[in-house]
C-alpha cells in the first residue's frame, strides 16, 4: 500500500491539475475524518479471543520494550512490543499476572509494515472487508497525523491456547509532536483512554526488562505490594 500520492508529469495540465485536486482531497478527508474506534455493527463483538469489553476493565498495566536496533523485525517480533495486562476486579487488590483476565505482547510495528500484513490477511480471506476498510482507514490517519511522531501499531494476539489474532482490534504507540511524551491507545469495542503518563524503569545488563512502565487505574483500586492499611 502506498501512502503518498504521485502525479505524472506526463500528463496534459488539466488532468495533472484534477490529479492533484483529487489526491489533496483524499489526503483531507482520512485526516479530519479519522474512522471512529467503535466498531460498525457489522463488527459487534463481545469479549473477542478473551479481551474484557473497555467498560469492564478497571485496572490494566503496561510494560514497552525496545528488543534494539539490531533485532531482525518479522510480524511476529518487533523491535518494539507492549505487554499489556487487563483487570476487571471491581474491589481493592494488587495486579499481579494471575489475576489478569487478560495478558499478552502486542507487537508494535511501523504502519506501514503493519498494514502491508494486514492486506495480505484481507487477500487470503482471513479479515473481512469491513474489518480491512476500517483499519486501512486508521492507518493513514496515523500515518499522515503530524501531531503522533513515530508512530507504531500492534495487533492483539492471544497465545493461552494456540494463537490466535484480534483483528478489529488494534494498538497506537507514538510520541506527542507538542510535549514529546510518549503516548500509548488500545482500541477494542471502543477506545480506552490514551495513556501519557509513563515512568521510566531502571535497565540491568542481566535482565531484559521494559524502558517504560505505565498503568491504567482510575478507580484508585491499585494497592501496591507492601501496602498495609
Amino acid at each position: 500500500m502506498r501512502y503518498k500520492e504521485g502525479i505524472n508529469t506526463t500528463q496534459p495540465f488539466r488532468k495533472i491539475f484534477m490529479t492533484y485536486i483529487y489526491a489533496e482531497l483524499n489526503a483531507m478527508l482520512a485526516m479530519d475524518a479519522e474512522p471512529s474506534p467503535l466498531l460498525s455493527s457489522s463488527l459487534t463483538v463481545t469479549r473477542l479471543n478473551g479481551v474484557p469489553l473497555v467498560s469492564e476493565i478497571t485496572v490494566a498495566t503496561f510494560n514497552f520494550y525496545d528488543n534494539g536496533a539490531g533485532h531482525k523485525v518479522k510480524w511476529s517480533s518487533g523491535r518494539y512490543s507492549m505487554n499489556v495486562q487487563l483487570f476487571t476486579q471491581t474491589t481493592p487488590f494488587t495486579p499481579s499476572k494471575a489475576l489478569a483476565d487478560w495478558k499478552g505482547t502486542i507487537q508494535l510495528h511501523d504502519p506501514g509494515f503493519w498494514h502491508n500484513n494486514v492486506e495480505a490477511k484481507h487477500q487470503q480471506g482471513i479479515i473481512d472487508k469491513a474489518t480491512y476498510d476500517r483499519l486501512t482507514g486508521m492507518c493513514q490517519a496515523t500515518y499522515r497525523d503530524e501531531s503522533k511522531v513515530h508512530p507504531l501499531i500492534g495487533t492483539f494476539v492471544d497465545k493461552n491456547s494456540g494463537t490466535n489474532y484480534s483483528w478489529p482490534f488494534y494498538a497506537r504507540f507514538w510520541t506527542d509532536a507538542t510535549s514529546g511524551d510518549p503516548a500509548f491507545e488500545l482500541v477494542m469495542d471502543e477506545a480506552m483512554p490514551v495513556i501519557c503518563i509513563w515512568q521510566d524503569v531502571k535497565t540491568s545488563p542481566d535482565k531484559h526488562l521494559p524502558i517504560l512502565r505505565g498503568k491504567f487505574n482510575p478507580h484508585g483500586l491499585w494497592v501496591s505490594k507492601g501496602f498495609k492499611k
